[in-house]
């Protein structure tokens, strides 16, 4: 096969007809492929053959990197090139002809010894020993999905006109079996996947369990699943509308979707408001720092919702002597997110080897879950006061529009806790400049030119230069100290400049995708009540920043 010498290219009605019937058994051999590279292998083989080529290559191409990647390689290959590579990729840049394939979309054909001789080309094929080249795209869809390349022996006539158009029908034969299983791939992803979120649904989940499991029992590696329960997305759906809770949804798929990468495993929606990490070959001590992280994430969801996690390893199911099975590794994280539950603050829970308490059969003691991701504190009654006084305040404003809701909050929370100023600002969708529409400061910093900055409506922030600010603005909240070496830079030399002493700040995106935030300022001469501290005031204010948003705070 690697020795193929054409001395001529029939032009005969029968050459015609063997091309037509090389055609035809590339379309039945294509109807019957299952996958791309099945398609790449028998395009590959029927060009080889029906255009006696000494050389056929099916490259890829990634429009994105600029480069062309090899799929498959057949007939007299190169030194150190593979029927199929493990690595063989181009760049465009580097390649004439391939540039021309992207910008041009048609056949490029080279001879040696051309009156338009190109020297590079030349000195290629020499190497090569080759005398012509054939270049064809591959179209898929209208795109350029690739090309066919194909060279010939200087012992052989050079690629012609006719050569040409068979190539080009070979490649359109070619483009329609990609289709197909491109389609076919599609519609078995679709089966396995979430439509709102993107992440793997229940089928998806299973089967990659059971993947796992297998290589358990028959290797020993070690298989963990992680439960997330969203906590809240009733209340969210209920006070905000589905939108809101749609949004929720997404916020979390997102967080799942980078544990996942972490971890090398399958994020999965697995119920409505449930989502699962399936996680093989890694230990557990690095999963739980993961979820951990995940679970600190979460605190920073919009409408104050939060999540619980629950993480079980294949391990436990046998140190309680139970089978290691799909089912049991379920049960095992759902029992410990509902411990979770009960701990409360950074709710994960874990049952693994050494952690195996009694399985939770009926959680229905379980205190019922508020959605704000904390347990009640000591402080809960004096911020309650407080709680009541911003409701009763939005209330009796009977102003509807956002920012006068935002003002009555501010001023509310400023005039609890003796605040220095405040200021309520938006971040409009796709924006990096956050801005002031409302503020005052009624002592402490004004002499200071960062204060009076701060002070000007319309002052222009941009928020990428706070990770705090940043988060806080979609849906987060925060408290910082100048005392707090461990605080941002950028915010500490705020602080510091304007001459305040702390800061909280909370935000929530409305329903149109704009930010809204709130942030109150302390001086010397700021005073909490007893008992009461930042960081449940910043909870607070994040809950009631939500309540801002909705059309009716009453």
């Amino acid at each position: 096969m690697d020795d193929v010498v054409v001395t001529a290219v029939e032009t005969s009605m029968g050459s015609g007809l063997r091309q037509f019937g090389q055609v035809a058994h590339l379309a039945r051999s294509l109807a019957a492929a299952q996958c791309v590279a099945d398609v790449v292998e028998a395009g590959a083989v029927a060009a080889w053959e029906a255009l006696h080529a000494s050389l056929v290559s099916v490259g890829r191409l990634d429009a994105g990197r600029g480069t062309v990647t090899v799929l498959r390689n057949i007939g007299d290959l190169n030194p150190g090139q593979e029927r199929v590579p493990a690595a063989e990729s181009y760049r465009l840049s580097d390649c004439g002809f391939l540039r021309g394939l992207v910008e041009r979309g048609g056949t490029w054909r080279y001879v040696v010894g051309q009156p338009d001789r190109d020297s590079v080309q030349e000195c290629t094929l020499a190497v090569l020993g080759a005398g012509s080249v054939l270049a064809v795209p591959i179209v898929v869809g209208g795109r350029i999905w690739g090309g066919l390349y194909l060279r010939r022996h200087r012992s052989q006539l050079p690629f012609d006109d006719v050569d040409v158009e068979l190539g080009t029908v070979l490649t359109a034969v070619i483009g329609a079996g990609l289709a197909q299983v491109e389609r076919v791939e599609t519609l078995a992803l679709l089966a396995r996947t979430d439509p709102m979120t993107g992440l793997a649904n229940r089928r998806g989940a299973d089967e990659a369990l059971e993947t796992a499991l297998a290589d358990h029992r028959e290797a020993g590696t070690s298989v963990m699943v992680v439960l997330c329960d969203v906590n809240g997305l009733k209340r969210v759906n209920d006070t905000f509308g589905h939108p809101a809770g749609d949004l929720v949804l997404t916020r979390v798929s997102a967080l799942l979707s980078v544990a996942s990468a972490e971890l090398r495993g399958m994020a999965a929606r697995v119920g409505g408001d449930e989502f699962c990490l399936v996680v093989a070959g890694v230990p557990l001590s690095r999963v739980i720092d993961t979820v951990q992280a995940l679970s600190e994430a979460a605190r920073l969801l919009p409408f104050g919702a939060g999540v619980s996690c629950g993480v079980a390893s294949a391990e436990a199911c046998a140190a309680i002597g139970e089978e290691v099975t799909a089912k049991q590794l379920f049960r095992l994280a759902d029992a410990a997110q509902y411990r979770a539950k009960r701990t409360g603050g950074v709710r994960v829970g874990v049952i693994g080897p050494d952690d195996v308490p009694e399985i939770l059969t009926d959680p229905a003691d379980l205190p019922a879950d508020t959605g704000c991701g904390r347990e009640p504190g000591p402080v809960r009654s004096a911020l309650g006061d407080w709680v009541a006084a911003a409701v009763a305040a939005l209330r009796e404003s009977g102003q509807r529009a956002p920012l006068a809701r935002f003002v009555v909050i501010a001023e509310t929370a400023a005039s609890w806790w003796q605040a220095a100023g405040w200021a309520v600002s938006t971040l409009d969708p796709g924006a990096d400049v956050m801005v002031t529409r409302a503020t005052t400061m009624s002592r402490g910093g004004p002499d200071s030119v960062v204060a009076a900055k701060l002070s000007e409506v319309g002052f222009h922030f941009p928020v990428n230069q706070c990770s705090l600010t940043a988060a806080a603005v979609h849906g987060g909240c925060f408290h910082v100290e100048l005392a707090d070496s461990a605080a941002p830079p950028a915010v500490l030399a705020v602080l510091a400049s304007a001459g305040y002493a702390g800061m909280i700040g909370a935000g929530a995106p409305d329903l149109g995708g704009t930010g809204w935030f709130v942030e109150l300022y302390t001086d010397a001469a700021s005073v909490l009540p007893a008992g009461a501290d930042e960081a449940a005031l910043a909870a607070v204010l994040r809950a009631l920043v939500a309540l801002a948003l909705h059309p009716d705070p009453a």
